[in-house]
């Protein structure tokens, strides 16, 4: 089938939820490769897609994943169970999906969501070398998203690429022949994928935290890309506070284990290119564990800022100058660093002033990286 207007292709998503409806397997085209959807709440549509035979030494059906219509859906179940979501961890759905990533939440009450969006125990969930999971996905096809929307119940898949059809193994990112003679009823073939590799799979836990189970569509580089805290601090020229706080801040996430969900940067408002940081803040850096190496001063500029997830000033005017880089809407993700005022330019002063500014960054920004879940 090769619906090739607005109209046909709407009447193709009803047409696979209704399928769905009834009980019957239906493939469809994600933005990844071609998968087998069932109803996760009918236990007859659940057992005809893991009787589905298996091309040899691609394993056995295990979890399927709940493919949510949208990113609303997936707020709504846990509110549903009462789970609340950590900020870090909203940011992160709202980072991946959709798009081509399984998130496996995890948490106590896993069994409670799955239950609330309404799935049969052990479909979507499961318990493994890591404790018990759930894995979601919300495709980037907005075809398929569409059907996921019509259905009546709450809809889980797994790639069709490994299912045994008697053809010969589909080119990847293209629809697998013959599934119409193992048991799938409605194939809706659209041509080829956009990524065609499987999804990547992420285990992200409560506090946001994450680790790469599988690298598929997306690297891990660019997974990280995606998720990483941007954080910039601000001052004037970027020799001094800033580069501090920088440094400072790249040691803390590294001895608490989380340099992989932040990238620390920083910028001054009257800042010249390639300036080095002075001999007293590399010095006072080093002096708490931190360190200037490499860094060049760069100026402030609206791409830096509008990019960030949030911006640490050192002075009040320093905070003003940001804000004025960005939209009104941006503004507010702009800080004093030091929420009980400015933190002095220490230019000029004697390496002590230094060495006791890089004390204060350390409490202050340990303070903030917790704020954020870091």
């Amino acid at each position: 089938m090769s619906p090739n207007t607005s109209s046909t292709r709407i009447d193709a998503a009803r047409e696979a939820a209704a399928a769905l409806d009834r009980g019957a397997l239906v493939a469809l085209r994600t933005e990844t490769v071609y998968g087998i959807f069932a109803r996760g709440d009918q236990q007859g549509a659940v057992d005809r897609a893991r009787a589905l035979p298996r091309r040899p030494n691609t394993g056995a059906w295990g979890t399927l994943a709940w493919h949510a219509p949208s990113l609303d859906a997936v707020w709504t179940a846990h509110e549903s169970a009462s789970i609340e979501i950590s900020p870090a961890l909203r940011r992160a759905m709202r980072r991946v999906w959709p798009g081509p990533v399984t998130l496996r939440l995890h948490g106590e009450n896993i069994g409670d969501l799955a239950t609330a969006i309404g799935l049969l125990p052990g479909v979507a969930d499961a318990k493994g070398e890591d404790g018990h999971a759930l894995a979601v996905r919300i495709p980037d096809d907005t075809w398929t998203s569409l059907a996921l929307q019509h259905a009546g119940g709450p809809i889980v898949g797994a790639s069709a690429e490994p299912i045994d059809t008697g053809e010969a193994p589909p080119t990847a990112g293209h629809c697998p022949r013959g599934l119409d003679k193992v048991g799938v009823a409605l194939v809706q073939d659209e041509g080829p994928t956009r990524y065609a590799r499987h999804s990547t799979v992420l285990d992200i836990h409560p506090d946001g935290n994450w680790t790469l189970r599988s690298e598929g569509a997306l690297t891990a580089e660019q997974v990280s890309e995606r998720l990483a805290t941007l954080i910039v601090f601000v001052c004037t020229g970027n020799t001094c506070r800033s580069p501090m706080a920088m440094a400072v801040a790249s040691s803390l996430l590294a001895r608490r284990g989380q340099s992989h969900r932040a990238v620390v940067m920083s910028a001054g408002v009257a800042a010249m290119s390639g300036a080095r940081p002075t001999p007293e803040a590399v010095l006072a850096s080093e002096a708490v564990g931190a360190s200037l190496e490499g860094h060049r001063s760069q100026p402030a500029n609206a791409d830096l800022l509008e990019r960030a997830d949030v911006v640490y000033a050192m002075t009040a005017s320093h905070a003003q100058a940001a804000k004025e880089l960005l939209s009104p809407a941006q503004r507010s993700k702009v800080h004093l660093l030091d929420p009980q005022g400015d933190i002095e330019d220490p230019i000029g002063g004697p390496q002590t002033l230094y060495d006791s500014l890089a004390r204060q960054f350390m409490g202050i920004i340990e303070r903030r990286l917790e704020e954020l879940g870091l």
